[in-house]
């Protein structure tokens, strides 16, 4: 896989999750950007995607959230070790492995609950609606690197037909 197909996989998953999770995605970019991290380093940030949920407001929308996150990574894992493993550390390499912990040191989850959370994102990746969905999104990521809200339910919708 080329970084840019593992991009748009990545994004496709999150995308794919947060929308059949019943969140309304704004925008998936993958174009690539610089961005300040809080030590004032640089760092490159390869996408990103945006929906309603983005923010936590109870113990629900963070599981939501969890399980937007570890689909996105489903997506780019090549084998079972390059999925976060329990524990997950607060000074993860990604930020989503980040994003990951913050939300299960907010929640207050163990190792099961994490593992529950974990096939939660895996039986919705294996779905028929998410597998046809991200075969779309990451398809028409090759076309275009932005993807509004608009076309991204004209995709959905061609989606829902077949």
């Amino acid at each position: 896989m080329t970084d840019a197909e593992r991009t748009a996989a990545h994004g496709a998953g999150h995308t794919c999750a947060a929308a059949l999770l019943g969140l309304s995605v704004r925008l998936i970019d993958t174009v690539p950007r610089q961005e300040r991290t809080p030590g004032g380093g640089l760092c490159t940030i390869s996408g990103e995607v945006r929906h309603s949920g983005e923010r936590i407001v109870d113990r629900e929308s963070a599981r939501t959230r969890m399980v937007v996150i570890l689909c996105g990574l489903i997506e780019t894992a090549e084998c079972w070790e390059d999925m976060p493993c329990w524990p997950l550390q607060e000074n993860a390499d990604t930020t989503d492995e980040h994003n990951l912990w913050a939300l299960i040191d907010w929640l207050g989850l163990d190792h099961a609950d994490y593992r529950r959370v974990l096939i939660e994102a895996l039986e919705l990746t294996m779905s028929d609606e998410y597998c046809l969905l991200h075969q779309a999104v990451t398809g028409m990521l090759d076309y275009t690197p932005r993807i509004d809200a608009a076309l991204f339910e004209q995709v959905r919708e061609i989606v829902r037909e077949h």
